[in-house]
C-alpha cells in the first residue's frame, strides 16, 4: 500500500472511531441524567429471568427503581413488560411477583406480556396510557438504553417521557453500550 492510501486508510479509521466515541458518549450522557418527575405511570422494560422465576441482577435493580420511585409517590403504577425470553419463562410475570415482594401492590402493576421489544412495550404503554386518559410515564431501564426507550415511547404518542436508569453495573455494559448505538440511530431515523 503506497503512503496516501495508508492516510486515507489512518484518517478513515480515526473518523469512525470519532463517530463512535460521539455517539457513547450522548447515549451515556441521555441515559445517566434521568428525567425524574410525578408521572402517571413507569414502565419497567424486561430483561433475563432465571428457569427459576428469579429474575437477573439487572432486570431486578430494574425492578428495584421502580419500586423505590413507586414508594416515594413519584408513580401511582408500574407497567411490568417484558415477553418470553430463551428459556421460555415469561418475564412479566415474574417481574410482578418480584414487585410485590419488594411491597408494591398486585393492584398497582400491570402486566404486559406483549413486551417482547422496545417497540412493542411502547405500542402497549401508550396505548394503556391512552385508554385511560394519561399522558405521561417514566422507563425504567439500563442508562444505555433509556434514550432509545424514550424515542420509542415518543414516537407512539406518549406526551411526557421521563427515564430512570438502574443502578446494577457490569463489565457487559461495554459491549451493551456499543450494541445500542445502531439500535438507536434505526429508532432516531424511524426504521424500527
Amino acid at each position: 500500500m503506497n503512503r496516501g492510501k495508508t492516510r486515507i486508510a489512518l484518517a478513515v479509521v480515526i473518523a469512525l472511531f470519532a463517530v463512535v466515541a460521539a455517539a457513547v458518549g450522548m447515549i451515556a450522557h441521555a441515559g445517566f441524567n434521568d428525567r425524574i418527575f410525578r408521572a402517571d405511570a413507569g414502565v419497567v422494560l424486561g430483561n433475563h429471568v432465571y428457569a427459576d422465576g428469579t429474575p437477573s441482577p439487572r432486570l431486578a435493580s430494574r425492578l428495584d427503581k421502580a419500586a423505590e420511585l413507586y414508594k416515594k409517590g413519584v408513580i401511582p403504577l408500574i407497567i411490568a413488560s417484558g415477553g418470553k425470553g430463551k428459556n421460555q419463562r415469561e418475564e412479566a410475570p415474574a417481574m410482578r411477583d418480584y414487585l410485590v415482594r419488594q411491597g408494591v401492590p398486585a393492584k398497582d402493576i400491570i402486566v404486559d406480556t406483549s413486551g417482547v421489544d422496545t417497540r412493542r412495550t411502547a405500542v402497549f404503554t401508550a396505548a394503556y396510557l391512552k385508554a385511560r386518559g394519561l399522558t405521561s410515564v417514566i422507563a425504567i431501564s439500563q442508562y444505555f438504553h433509556l434514550p432509545r426507550c424514550r424515542i420509542a415511547l415518543e414516537s407512539e404518542g406518549v406526551e411526557k417521557v421521563g427515564t430512570a436508569h438502574a443502578d446494577y453495573r457490569e463489565w457487559r455494559e461495554v459491549y451493551s453500550l456499543l450494541r445500542e448505538i445502531p439500535g438507536w440511530l434505526a429508532y432516531r431515523l424511524r426504521l424500527k
